[in-house]
């Protein structure tokens, strides 16, 4: 019998867990549970600050519009800022209208008809 044993590794926000380290590397940055994420996967660039920062403000005033605009209509983005707003201790969930689907549908369509033109 032969017995292997082997390094298993996880994300310390979402526990996500893989067998090399360069993907849960990868994944750290831009996994939605991390306060302190810089980068999104979708658009690939920096935000102006964590989603924790956009977070507390969110929690005062859970304000979907504001969000949207923020984040400039990302899904994932605002998803993230909803997560943190979530932990700091803003649990209505009716406190805002946000559906992840029909968010993400807004901006392919965005991204659709900006290809066109």
């Amino acid at each position: 019998m032969l017995t292997v044993t082997k390094p298993v590794y996880y994300c310390e926000h979402c526990k996500r867990h893989r067998m090399t380290a360069a993907s849960i590397l990868k994944h750290e940055p831009r996994c939605i549970y991390n306060p302190l994420r810089a980068v999104c996967g979708w658009h690939k660039d920096m935000r102006p600050s964590a989603p924790a920062d956009f977070a507390l403000v969110f929690v005062d005033n859970p304000d979907v519009e504001w969000l949207r605009k923020q984040m400039d209509g990302c899904p994932a983005c605002m998803l993230a800022v909803i997560v943190q707003a979530r932990r700091l201790g803003l649990h209505d969930e009716d406190a805002w209208d946000f559906d992840y689907k029909a968010e993400v549908e807004k901006y392919r369509e965005s991204e659709r008809y900006a290809d066109v033109w």
